[in-house]
């Protein structure tokens, strides 16, 4: 039995189809024969998808948390204990999605968490994996009052998925030039 549609996001890279089933926690690539004739079935997010262009790197600045934001820090990486082990992609997006704070985020310090998450990154106890990072970076700002933008790509040949944080334009915790071969899967607002 297939999952319900809502479980499934679709991206076209090339003549290659990409399908990423939340529920069952899998991607599948498909070849189309022929573009034209599979394209009309995609989803709208297959039509909205593609390699995220004009993205922006973080901004320089100050890279310093506040006592308050300091312990918020400790908050989410004890949230990845409680919150991220056994979960699937879509359970971890969701635990973040449903914690999300209502109301508009200050840029320059949503700006200055991430650049200060980025310089402490390397000596947190966490693994380097992005979708770790991103849990992390995203339970961080909204323990601090802030949203962003949870992004899921892929790529093909060779095939890899891939995740991080934006605000606007501006990629939170990876390089723009990076992402430049992924085509964007999935988004959810963290």
């Amino acid at each position: 039995m297939s999952a319900p549609a809502t479980d499934r996001r679709e991206a076209w890279i090339g003549d290659d189809l990409v399908i990423l089933d939340l529920a069952a926690d899998r991607y599948d690539c498909a070849q189309a024969a022929r573009r034209s004739a599979a394209r009309p079935h995609a989803s709208a997010d297959a039509a909205a998808a593609g390699a995220p262009a004009d993205l922006e790197a973080l901004p320089p600045g100050p890279d310093v948390l506040r006592p308050v934001e300091g312990l918020a820090l400790i908050l989410s990486l004890l949230d990845l204990v409680r919150l991220y082990p056994g979960r699937g992609l879509a359970g971890v997006l969701g635990a973040v999605e449903r914690r999300r704070r209502a109301g508009p985020a200050d840029p320059e310090a949503v700006l200055r968490i991430a650049r200060a998450f980025r310089r402490l990154a390397i000596w947190l106890p966490i693994s380097r994996k992005c979708l770790v990072r991103s849990f992390v970076l995203a339970r961080l700002l909204q323990r601090c009052g802030h949203g962003c933008a949870w992004v899921v790509g892929v790529r093909t040949w060779p095939f890899a998925a891939h995740c991080w944080l934006q605000h606007g334009r501006v990629v939170l915790d990876d390089r723009p030039e990076r992402l430049a071969p992924y085509a964007v899967i999935h988004q959810v607002s963290a």
